[in-house]
């Protein structure tokens, strides 16, 4: 689960690569569905990469060979006695040498992979767009840890609880809930031997630097969107010598894990602005707008619950559900209405149905699965204080409450101590927030340590290559 309200309720702002549908002869490995350790790669040492040949058949008739890889690292880096994991890459490469530093593609996420567009006869993924950055030199993508087909792709299957149906949905249920099944999924991981306390940003960051060593390259150029650029800014905290450059798309900085709810709300209004202009919404607006039918809706949820009649499609008996505040905020934030004005005109009008329907659905107890590197790289980022005071306080909350990150932030915190023994969301990776040159890597780091006794905040070089900053309110360490 990533609980963030803008990938539901923005038109996302991507990188959309080049399409060219393709036909794959690359070795597949089978996706894990379900936890177990993978023993293949406990006989090879950390940095060991292997590598096979591979190719993809355009619908032309073109062939791009290219190369498919592992490369093996430590689970956990600050364990000597750690597990060896297996993480997956493909590499192309340009039919003449260019002498410029490659590029690096990272995904988004967390939870994704660029390899699986390039599965045999996989025509439904386009191929991914390298003729640009062919141009320019090799092309690398490196799969994220425990989301790699070629070592480990960590998916827990659970049960959901069953909501009552006689009371408005609650966050603080919800959490409450999302901790049984993170304490489940900690407890049945462990016991398959794996080690949770390795699956956050700066072993991915760490990952990339292992990949470059091993593939023989000075620096790098990266590409991220999404968690990618997160990614991205771990790789340039962590080895700030080896990127030549960075291209970021989506830009997510390290201390924005979770959408600040005005920003949010900003950009809905955006939307609604522009809706508010269509001729068949206009006859139904009230004075005010769609803002205005939305926070009449809240208003009237508040002051009480409404009980809507609704037929459960799959046995057909009619139940009785309530709909409170917090099930508007939970759908308006996850589901739907910031890019669905017809949804809350309805619900302002008093048409409950379709919104009762799909609560009904929501509320019912089935099986569901988690694919667990999202939450545990997503809490590892973690956020400053500074940041956290303004997530709990954004006046916006009224709107979308905290359905972004209450079930991360609040479940750290009724769980610091379970938690910090189990590993997974156990603690959160602190980041430099500061400003950072990326074209200036090791001239900004000198700087920064010549400037540690400034006042509002000490840097320095450290000795494992990450760089500290006291300023909680402004940053911290990866």
């Amino acid at each position: 689960m990533k609980p963030r309200a803008a990938a539901v309720l923005i038109p996302a702002l991507l990188f959309v690569f080049p399409r060219v549908m393709a036909q794959s002869t690359t070795p597949r490995n089978r996706p894990q569905s379900a936890p177990s350790a993978n023993t293949s790669a406990s006989d090879r040492k950390p940095g060991e990469i292997i590598i096979e040949p591979a190719s993809l058949t355009t619908p032309t008739g073109e062939t791009i060979a290219f190369e498919l890889g592992t490369l093996y690292v430590p689970e956990n880096r600050s364990d000597p006695k750690a597990r060896i994991i297996g993480v997956g890459f493909a590499r192309f490469r340009p039919r003449h040498p260019t002498g410029v530093p490659p590029t690096f593609l990272l995904d988004g996420g967390p939870g994704a992979s660029f390899l699986e567009g390039l599965r045999p006869g996989n025509n439904k993924h386009a191929r991914l767009g390298i003729d640009l950055y062919l141009g320019i030199g090799d092309v690398v993508f490196i799969d994220q840890r425990g989301f790699s087909e070629r070592g480990d792709v960590l998916k827990f299957k659970y049960r959901t609880i069953r909501r009552p149906l006689d009371q408005p949905t609650s966050i603080a249920r919800e959490s409450a809930g999302y901790a049984v099944m993170s304490r489940a999924a900690v407890d049945a991981f462990s016991r398959k031997g794996f080690d949770l306390r390795g699956y956050d940003v700066k072993e991915c960051a760490d990952d990339v630097n292992d990949l470059r060593k091993a593939l023989g390259y000075d620096q790098i150029i990266l590409v991220g969107q999404s968690f990618g650029s997160q990614w991205s800014f771990a790789v340039m905290r962590r080895h700030p010598e080896i990127v030549a450059r960075a291209l970021l798309m989506g830009v997510e900085p390290l201390d924005f894990g979770y959408d600040m709810p005005s920003h949010v709300l900003a950009a809905v209004q955006r939307m609604w602005r522009e809706a508010e202009k269509d001729p068949r919404l206009q006859p139904y607006l009230p004075k005010g707008g769609l803002m205005a039918a939305a926070r009449d809706v809240l208003q009237r949820l508040e002051t009480a619950p409404v009980h809507v009649r609704v037929k459960n499609e799959k046995t057909g008996e009619r139940k009785t559900i309530t709909l409170g505040k917090e099930d508007f905020q939970r759908t308006f934030a996850t589901e739907k209405g910031g890019d669905q004005p017809a949804f809350v005109l309805s619900l302002y009008y008093g048409h409950y149905d379709e919104w009762a329907q799909a609560a009904l659905t929501f509320r019912q107890a089935r099986d569901s699965e988690e694919i667990i590197i999202g939450p545990l790289i997503d809490t590892s980022l973690g956020v400053t204080p500074k940041r956290e005071f303004l997530l709990r306080t954004d006046p916006a909350t009224e709107f979308l409450g905290q359905w972004d990150s209450r079930s991360y932030l609040g479940h750290f915190d009724a769980n610091r101590e379970y938690l910090g023994r189990c590993a997974f969301f156990s603690q959160r990776t602190r980041v430099d927030c500061g400003a950072w040159k990326t074209f200036r890597a090791k001239a900004d780091r000198r700087r920064r340590a010549r400037d540690s006794n400034r006042a509002d905040g000490v840097c320095a070089d450290r000795p494992d290559g990450s760089i500290t900053n006291t300023d909680d309110t402004s940053g911290a360490e990866v």
